[in-house]
């Protein structure tokens, strides 16, 4: 298969690039307008437009660029009739443009938000007990906080889209909608939000839910989701988001918080076969996708006013 990844930063160089080579069939080139960002061996593209012309419409497309220039190259390669897309979350930055993406879109075509996060064990071990316990959690605390920046990214700019809100906290909104247990903004209740330098602690209140969510710098980096019952015992699932190789574990905790049990999961890569899997999603699982995507928008401007 045929892969054109738009944007060549760390993410792309040491992600997304080393996943489709796994498969040695898959033929990648790159765009960017800056050479010494190109990765060695591949061949370039210095715009979208030189791009489609030697591709055309039977590659898929990976938009790894900032989040403020995605809206750009979809409303592109979507007038271009390409039929799929994949593009690094948040997948838009501003509510409006969700309208007309949606008018540009063909009902061959699908636009797919990049999670890999959701193909993990650890996903589907939370998705199985949430089902079967929701009934009874009281809490939940989403924590997904890192130690510091990587230089020179989209991140120095000003602008609230730029900020570590929009591009961490889109991973906690995305599994609470995506899971269910969020499904409208109206229901957001006693909304308290702390921001210093670079943290974002949001407390609410849903229906008879105590949400709270924790994103962006922190001293350690931290990964996990603890569910607290309403009998106070806790389950923690941590390293949550990450999607590469990894040990990760499970713990449940006491009501006096000693810890009853672990389970540890040897996580997978998913990234490895993560964009060769577009056939597998249907067009109306999709529009679920971009539903979630719009959502989690709507929420953090919410959040943000």
């Amino acid at each position: 298969m045929k892969y054109c990844i738009i944007g060549i930063g760390n993410h792309a160089k040491t992600k997304i690039y080393p996943s489709l080579i796994k498969n040695k069939k898959n033929i990648v080139y790159t765009v960017t307008r800056r050479k010494k960002n190109s990765i060695k061996n591949l061949k370039n593209f210095t715009s979208i437009h030189s791009a489609y012309k030697f591709l055309g419409n039977k590659t898929i497309y990976i938009i790894s660029t900032p989040p403020f220039k995605h809206f750009y190259f979809l409303e592109y390669l979507l007038t271009k009739n390409v039929p799929y897309i994949y593009c690094e979350k948040p997948l838009l930055t501003r509510l409006k443009d969700y309208q007309k993406l949606f008018k540009l879109m063909k009902n061959n075509q699908k636009i797919i938000e990049i999670y890999p996060y959701k193909k993990t064990l650890m996903y589907k071990k939370f998705k199985e007990f949430y089902r079967n316990n929701k009934n009874n959690i009281s809490k939940i605390k989403l924590k997904f906080t890192i130690p510091k920046l990587p230089n020179q990214t989209f991140r120095d700019k000003s602008g609230i889209q730029n900020s570590l809100l929009y591009d961490i906290g889109c991973y906690p909104l995305d599994l609470l909608i995506s899971s269910r247990i969020i499904n409208e903004v109206e229901k957001i209740k006693n909304l308290k939000i702390n921001n210093c330098k670079n943290q974002y602690i949001i407390n609410f209140n849903y229906i008879d839910l105590k949400i709270i969510i924790n994103v962006g710098l922190s001293k350690y980096y931290s990964n996990y989701i603890k569910l607290t019952t309403k009998n106070n015992f806790k389950i923690v699932f941590n390293k949550f988001f990450f999607a590469r190789n990894s040990k990760k574990n499970i713990t449940y905790y006491k009501q006096n918080n000693k810890i009853k049990k672990t389970i540890i999961i040897n996580d997978k890569n998913t990234f490895v076969t993560y964009f060769e899997n577009f056939k597998d999603i249907s067009y109306k699982k999709m529009l679920i996708f971009l539903k979630t995507s719009f959502l989690s928008l709507k929420i953090l401007e919410y959040i943000n006013k």
